[in-house]
């Protein structure tokens, strides 16, 4: 698992690297807000197509070279990104990123095949703190490769990241070993053929279909928020590509330790229902928080709250229903359940920027505000446990 873990966080530190840049390059080619998140919706589009598939396939011939060939598809993606000249092949770069995006579908399955029911919640709270430490590394150094504020250079971040990605797959061929449960072999030695379930009874399912409805939630208000964030700080507070990139990368870190330390020691004592509660109220807190002033320090304190919630209840759902899935179909799951967020990630930014644009700059924060009140009912109804 550790090894995974690195693989994911090096190619996390190249899309984190993008983060801070892409507002600014949208706004060099012209563009407003709302083309700005269509930026990050084309690439969670993507993620949404590509999901499912990548994890049923994974299922079929193995989580370890789907792995591999998405990571090299990055790097690829990041190499067009780098010399994109307008904001249509922006558009594909990101749309390309975003399929293949596989990675992390395939990342979780390796995760939940190689950790116990009762420490499944660590697991995945180490893997969303690899999603942290890409944060707190790649946001910063991003702003930092962009250089100087007035005359920015985007290409070198861009180059930076495809080559992380390189690394990252390079990685994967060398050190990475497959993790798929071993087939099941009748008594003559012959392999019992995979029974899959339709996708359509995942969905079906009343249980699971709740649960997706919180990946889908969880990623419209956390995506919505992040952003607009950058467009909300420019024109508030008169912040730039560095500001926007320090800020991120403070909030890998918080975000890293949160899950590295907390989310394992405290599902374990008060079960996942109860933290994800804490947590999305967190959230909630935030963005009420961000709505009703514009002070710079209470800004910064009440966004790192929003987006710790986020970030931490993404995994402890991750882990109801990694629990509530037959290992067999771990992959599967999981790719819908990426599917789900992704389709979150779709309509949060597009619509954030929009009301941003035409509401004012404080309705996303206001709007996903609302929204965490669903959540917050949905784990008040779960039980103690999982």
């Amino acid at each position: 698992m550790p090894v995974i873990l690195l693989t994911i966080v090096i190619d996390l530190i190249g899309f984190g690297i993008i983060i801070p840049i892409l507002p600014f390059l949208v706004l060099q080619f012209g563009g407003d807000p709302v083309e700005g998140t269509l930026l990050l919706a084309v690439y969670s589009a993507m993620m949404f197509l590509g999901g499912p598939f990548w994890g049923r396939l994974a299922d079929k011939i193995g989580r370890r070279p789907i792995l591999i060939a998405t990571l090299f598809g990055s790097a690829l993606a990041y190499i067009l990104f780098a010399f994109a000249d307008n904001y249509w092949l922006l558009f594909l770069a990101r749309a390309v990123s975003g399929i293949m995006a596989g990675n992390i579908v395939i990342a979780n399955a390796m995760i939940a095949d190689l950790t116990t029911p009762e420490n499944r919640a660590r697991g995945m709270g180490y893997f969303g703190a690899a999603f942290g430490v890409g944060f707190a590394i790649g946001p910063g150094l991003g702003a930092f490769l962009a250089g100087d504020p007035a005359a920015p250079d985007f290409m070198l971040p861009a180059l930076v990241a495809a080559g992380l990605s390189l690394i990252a797959a390079i990685f994967a061929v060398f050190f990475v070993r497959e993790s798929k449960p071993a087939d099941e072999l009748r008594a003559d030695g012959t392999k019992v053929p995979a029974a899959h379930k339709p996708f359509v009874e995942f969905i079906n399912s009343g249980p699971k279909l709740f649960l997706f409805s919180q990946f889908l939630l969880l990623n419209i208000i956390g995506s919505g928020i992040y952003g607009v964030f950058p467009f909300w700080a420019n024109a508030v507070l008169g912040w730039g590509h560095l500001s926007v990139g320090i800020l991120s990368a403070a909030l890998g870190i918080v975000t890293a330790s949160v899950q590295t330390l907390a989310i394992g020691p405290l599902t374990k004592r008060w079960g996942e229902a109860r933290i994800f509660l804490f947590f999305i109220t967190l959230t909630l807190a935030g963005a009420l928080v961000i709505s009703l002033t514009h002070t710079e320090w209470i800004f910064v304190i009440a966004f790192i709250l929003l987006i710790t919630g986020i970030a931490a209840g993404n995994p402890v759902v991750t882990t109801i229903l990694s629990l509530s899935t037959p290992a067999k179909d771990q992959g599967a799951a999981l790719g819908l359940a990426n599917s789900a967020g992704a389709l979150g990630r779709i309509i949060g930014p597009v619509f954030a920027g929009y009301i941003f644009l035409e509401l004012g700059v404080d309705t996303p924060f206001l709007i996903g505000a609302g929204l965490c009140l669903i959540c917050v009912t949905w784990a008040s109804g779960q039980k103690t446990g999982s």
